[in-house]
């Protein structure tokens, strides 16, 4: 998923994760594959699972940071609920390893994000 991503000059400035060990370990993951660039990695207490209104604090930090892509590492069901809060959506389904593009034209703040692609991380692992 990340080589995908960075073959297509999608690749984050910014990684914010949950600081519980299994998001680390794939923001870590999503950061070495882009080498030639600068990634900064920050973990996010709001990320944790139950810790609060994902949406609003995901928005504020947003608004705080200058990178122009940001990729967010963080669990379900507060992940897809965010996005859907986002965009403007009711539901927006995340398997583990799901990637999700939203994009924002001028206002930052629920609702009036697109959600530019999803990918889930299946297709890019072969069956055998």
């Amino acid at each position: 998923m990340a080589l995908w991503l960075q073959a297509r000059d999608e690749s984050p400035g910014l990684i914010l994760h949950s600081p519980y060990r299994r998001t680390t370990q794939s923001a870590t993951v999503l950061a070495g594959v882009h080498e030639a660039r600068t990634v900064s990695v920050r973990p996010a207490p709001w990320l944790a699972p139950g810790a609060g209104d994902l949406a609003a604090a995901l928005t504020e930090s947003l608004r705080r940071v200058s990178h122009e892509r940001v990729a967010v590492v963080g669990h379900q069901p507060e992940v897809g609920q965010a996005a859907a809060l986002l965009t403007g959506g009711s539901h927006i389904a995340f398997s583990p390893g799901t990637v999700a593009c939203i994009r924002f034209e001028g206002v930052l703040q629920p609702g009036h994000g697109t959600l530019q692609w999803l990918l889930a991380a299946k297709l890019f692992h072969s069956d055998g």
